[in-house]
């Protein structure tokens, strides 16, 4: 079941660019050199897609067990980034920066 809109509508075109480069970075890691992998997967680019990834799977948990139904990938993506994302973020970048 569709959400009826696409992800895109909630970026910047930054952050767009960012989404896209995470997401094709992770399409063709798997190609790449045991050697170029450990240092892709080293990056700070790599790092903060990861955690990003952790908490969007933390909260379509969260959501799917309020809703008693998988309430899908793109759905908790979209609401993360809606209610989530900017805090995260500047929570995330004072704590690294300490």
């Amino acid at each position: 079941m569709g959400i009826g809109f696409s992800v895109s509508r909630f970026l910047l075109p930054v952050e767009l660019q960012r989404f896209n480069v995470k997401f094709t970075f992770m399409l063709h890691a798997g190609k790449e050199s045991s050697g170029t992998n450990d240092l892709l997967k080293n990056s700070s680019l790599y790092r903060e897609f990861q955690a990003e990834r952790e908490e969007i799977l933390r909260h379509k948990w969260i959501e799917s067990e309020k809703a008693g139904r998988d309430i899908g990938f793109e759905q908790a993506l979209t609401d993360w980034i809606i209610k989530h994302r900017s805090s995260w973020r500047r929570n995330r970048q004072s704590a690294l920066s300490n």
